[in-house]
């Protein structure tokens, strides 16, 4: 082994924290939102919702089913963004990858 070990538990708080912040800010103030992912605020404030509850199922203990609902979450965020915010598509694909080392932590 590389000696590298997170716990699934601490990834997916991780991934759950994550989720939340977008989603709250999507909610709250979806022209924030907007502004970064280079989107409308209706479509932002969307996001916001589905993050807000992505964030409920992976704090709340939802194990795979709601890892990989994030995953695809993720995904369609960086095609969302691979035109407009390459960063921003990048971001997207690494919490992806987080989300992909959680499944196969633990």
């Amino acid at each position: 082994m590389n000696g590298f070990s997170v716990s699934r538990t601490s990834l997916t708080r991780l991934l759950g924290g994550g989720a939340l912040a977008f989603g709250v800010l999507g909610v709250v103030n979806p022209g924030s939102l907007a502004r970064l992912m280079e989107t409308d605020s209706e479509t932002a404030r969307a996001i916001g919702f589905r993050d807000v509850g992505s964030a409920l199922l992976l704090l709340g203990g939802g194990g795979s089913p709601a890892i990989v609902q994030r995953i695809v979450y993720d995904l369609s965020d960086a095609l969302l963004l691979a035109r407009r915010k390459p960063a921003g598509a990048a971001a997207a694909l690494g919490f992806a990858a987080l989300g992909a080392y959680a499944l196969s932590s633990d």
